[in-house]
């Protein structure tokens, strides 16, 4: 239970001098603040879908430069990444 609640409830238990009540409570954040959060969100989302393109990206540079014949040693090396890394984005498992 957030602490919001916990305090309001003793709030209420204290004024009302009982237990037996039900609450709703529902926080709003300031428009400002509201505005970053979705906006940080936004970005989150934009930023999976980026990753998962530019992965996508790599693995077919990854396969083209294997089809031409690159040991995955070079491949690797070419592309930034190790061996066994080179090995799993052309699908080899290495």
């Amino acid at each position: 239970m957030p602490e919001i609640e916990v305090m309001a409830r003793d709030l209420i238990e204290i004024m009302t001098d009982t237990t037996d009540f039900a609450m709703d409570i529902q926080l709003q954040l300031p428009p400002e603040v509201e505005q970053h959060r979705r906006r940080a969100a936004e970005l989150r989302t934009e930023e999976l879908r980026i990753r998962s393109e530019a992965a996508a990206e790599l693995r077919t540079a990854a396969r083209v430069l294997r089809q031409q014949g690159l040991a995955l040693r070079d491949v690797g090396t070419l592309l930034g990444v190790s061996t066994a890394r080179a090995g799993q984005l052309v699908g080899t498992g290495r």
